[in-house]
C-alpha cells in the first residue's frame, strides 16, 4: 500500500468549537440534573404521601422547561459529537505528521466510537495517546495517564448506562417505576456534566500542547525521512 504522510494542521480553533458547543451542553445537562431532581421530588411524593398534582402555571411551565432543555440538551449533544470527532481526527493526524507514532491512525481514532463493544475501551485509548504524546512527545509510551482521565471514562461510561436505563424507566405508565427513571436520568445528568468539565479540561491542555508542537515545528528525531504512518 501508498505511504500517507499527514501535514500538521492548526489544532486551537478546531478545539475552541468544541469548547463553545461542550461549555453549552454542560450547562444544559446541569439544568436538566436540577429538573429531574425535582421531577424525582414530585414522583416520590405522589407514590409516598398520595401527593395529587394539580394543572397550575407553575406545573405547566415546569412541564415546558423540561421539554425545551431537553430538545437544547439533544441538539447540543450531537452537534459536540461532530464538532468533537473533527477535532479527534485533526489531533490524531497532528500526531502522525509530528512524528509520534500513535497506535491509532485518524480514521481509527473517530471509528472507534461506532464499533460495539470496542466502543466501551478504545475512545479512552485513542484519549490516552494523544495526551501522552503531547506531553511526552520524545517517548510517550509507558508513561501513565493521569488520573482525571480515568475519572473521566468511568463518568462516561455510568453516565450512558444511568440515562439508558433511565429512558427506558422514565416513559412507564407506573408512577413508581417513573420514579426510579427521573432519579436515574438525573443521577446520569450530573455524571455527564462530571465527564464533560473533565473532557473539556484535558482537550484543552492536548491541544494548546500539541499546538506548541506545531509552532517550533517540532519532529520526533527518529522518524525525520520517514512516512508517518502506513495508509
Amino acid at each position: 500500500m501508498a505511504k500517507k504522510t499527514y501535514i500538521a494542521q492548526p489544532i486551537l480553533g478546531s478545539w475552541r468549537a468544541v469548547e463553545i458547543v461542550g461549555w453549552t451542553y454542560t450547562v444544559i445537562a446541569a439544568v436538566l440534573a436540577v429538573l429531574f431532581t425535582i421531577e424525582w421530588s414530585l414522583l416520590r411524593a405522589i407514590n409516598n404521601e398520595g401527593l395529587i398534582l394539580q394543572d397550575t402555571p407553575l406545573l405547566s411551565a415546569f412541564n415546558t422547561a423540561m421539554l425545551s432543555f431537553g430538545v437544547l440538551g439533544l441538539a447540543s449533544y450531537w452537534l459536540g459529537v461532530v464538532l468533537t470527532l473533527i477535532w479527534y481526527y485533526r489531533a490524531n493526524s497532528n500526531a502522525h505528521a509530528l512524528g509520534l507514532r500513535l497506535d491509532n491512525e485518524p480514521k481509527w481514532a473517530v471509528a472507534w466510537f461506532f464499533i460495539p463493544f470496542a466502543m466501551l475501551f478504545k475512545p479512552y485509548g485513542v484519549t490516552s495517546e494523544l495526551w501522552r504524546s503531547s506531553a511526552h512527545p520524545d517517548g510517550w509510551r509507558g508513561k501513565p495517564d493521569p488520573t482525571r482521565m480515568r475519572w473521566w471514562w468511568a463518568t462516561v461510561l455510568m453516565g450512558k448506562i444511568g440515562a439508558s436505563l433511565g429512558d427506558k424507566l422514565y416513559i412507564a405508565e407506573s408512577t413508581a417505576t417513573a420514579e426510579f427513571g427521573a432519579f436515574s436520568l438525573a443521577l446520569s445528568s450530573g455524571l455527564i456534566v462530571v465527564a464533560s468539565v473533565l473532557f473539556l479540561s484535558m482537550g484543552r491542555e492536548i491541544s494548546k500542547r500539541q499546538q506548541a508542537l506545531i509552532d517550533r515545528d517540532y519532529r520526533r528525531a527518529d522518524t525525520l525521512g520517514h512516512a508517518v504512518w502506513n495508509a
